[in-house]
């Protein structure tokens, strides 16, 4: 649902309702919302940027097993991004 939100499916786009979903869903575990709200915090949409915040939803994900995640999660690690 959150992803119906960010990219405006069916509904009105809308940020924060999407990153207010994938938050939810992040909680209870589910990987692809952990990758999809690192996403939101990565470029902020609709949560106030936070690479470090991105980074751990990442990180979750990737120990998952969600190859996205290990990407990124890789990425940061290469290029010390946390600012």
């Amino acid at each position: 649902m959150g992803y119906c939100y960010k990219i405006g499916r069916g509904v009105e786009r809308d940020y924060k309702i999407a990153a207010y979903l994938f938050t939810k869903s992040a909680q209870q575990g589910y990987s692809y919302s952990q990758y999809m709200l690192g996403i939101c915090y990565e470029i902020g949409q609709g949560v106030e940027k936070n690479l470090r915040i991105a980074y751990e939803w990442y990180l979750k994900a990737a120990r998952q097993g969600n190859a996205y995640a290990q990407e990124k999660v890789d990425e940061y690690q290469r290029k010390g991004r946390f600012d």
